[in-house]
């Protein structure tokens, strides 16, 4: 972020009055302050106990109604962001529509990470506590994808089981909250998975059944996970998993293929990435349609069944042709 003075959008605390001198604070500031066209909209402030969280989204609430209160600005974001380094940063953001603070939401899932610019500049412009949230860049994939990486090799998980151990906490986050306390985490992220696989309508029972067997986090070579958990659910709550898994983005393609290409060696599993253009070309070339069935003998992170899957729905036309594209792809992982 660049200073204001500079053609940027944030101040430090220690900046805020030389700015702004009649912006309504007193000696008290919040630790970033942040502007659109030169104008507050969001305050920032932090505390390094991943238990205030709270305590911090109160006091940028209170900074926000100060200012507001001067009549001549409007501030109408505030977040709360607190941590550790043990245990990560959780992040609060809540937004002000019609005199109450509520959260900020993307596609209806709450934002979990300060709101970029752009989101900022949505929110503005929508003014009903909704954004559109923004898909990670690479560098932020690749950045989480390492230190995940990092995290499961300290707690002694073994690389093939990394996957695994990823796939099934994104899905119990997409699900509900996970209760990251050492001595609740593994139970909160089975109980998740499970009651996620149960409300699926596409699969039957036995599957149902294979697939919780598959993700289900239980013996030692999980239990070793346990106090790694908390870090690992906030690095990815800096991704706003739940509300980028509503977007178009292959989010899980996209972040299996850093965590795969990034975390470890992938060339000791047999694992060969295809370039995404590369997927989608061939999808073009063959033109798939909404009728056609799709195999992939080797499909790895299934980057080539996802862009058939991206086509074919695009094509489909009701809900007897949606289920029709979910019920033609297959793939075998060896």
């Amino acid at each position: 972020m660049k200073h204001i003075c500079a053609g940027g959008d944030s101040l430090e605390e220690n900046e805020i009055i030389d700015q702004f001198p009649k912006i309504g604070l007193g000696l008290e500031k919040p630790d970033f302050l942040f502007c659109l066209t030169g104008e507050p909209v969001m305050v920032v402030e932090a505390k390094n106990e991943r238990g205030k969280v709270q305590e911090a989204l109160g006091q940028a609430i209170r900074y926000a109604e100060a200012i507001n209160a001067t009549g001549r600005y409007t501030v109408k974001i505030a977040v709360g962001a607190a941590g550790e380094e043990d245990c990560g940063f959780t992040v609060e953001v809540r937004f002000l529509k019609r005199g109450k603070w509520v959260p900020l939401t993307s596609k209806g899932y709450e934002i979990t990470t300060v709101p970029s610019k752009r989101e900022v500049q949505l929110a503005a412009q929508a003014d009903d506590a909704t954004t559109t949230v923004s898909v990670p860049s690479t560098a932020e994939f690749i950045d989480a994808a390492i230190e995940l990486s990092v995290l499961l090799r300290r707690a002694k998980v073994e690389a093939p089981l990394r996957p695994k151990v990823i796939g099934a906490i994104v899905l119990a986050m997409y699900y509900s909250e996970i209760d990251s306390r050492s001595d609740h985490a593994l139970a909160s992220i089975n109980a998740a998975v499970s009651a996620a696989i149960d409300e699926s309508v596409d699969l039957d029972e036995p599957k149902k059944l294979r697939l919780k067997d598959a993700l289900h986090l239980t013996g030692n070579d999980y239990d070793r996970l346990a106090p790694h958990i908390a870090r690992t659910v906030a690095l990815l709550r800096r991704l706003n998993i739940r509300a980028v898994l509503q977007t178009d983005t292959d989010f899980l393609g996209l972040f299996y293929e850093a965590f795969l290409r990034y975390g470890y060696d992938n060339a000791a599993l047999g694992i060969v990435f295809t370039p995404r253009h590369i997927t989608r070309f061939c999808i073009d070339v063959t033109k798939r349609n909404v009728t056609d069935s799709v195999i992939d003998v080797a499909c790895g992170t299934g980057g080539f069944l996802v862009a058939a899957f991206d086509r074919m729905l695009a094509d489909a036309r009701g809900p007897k042709a949606i289920q029709k594209v979910k019920q033609s792809l297959y793939g075998f992982r060896y």
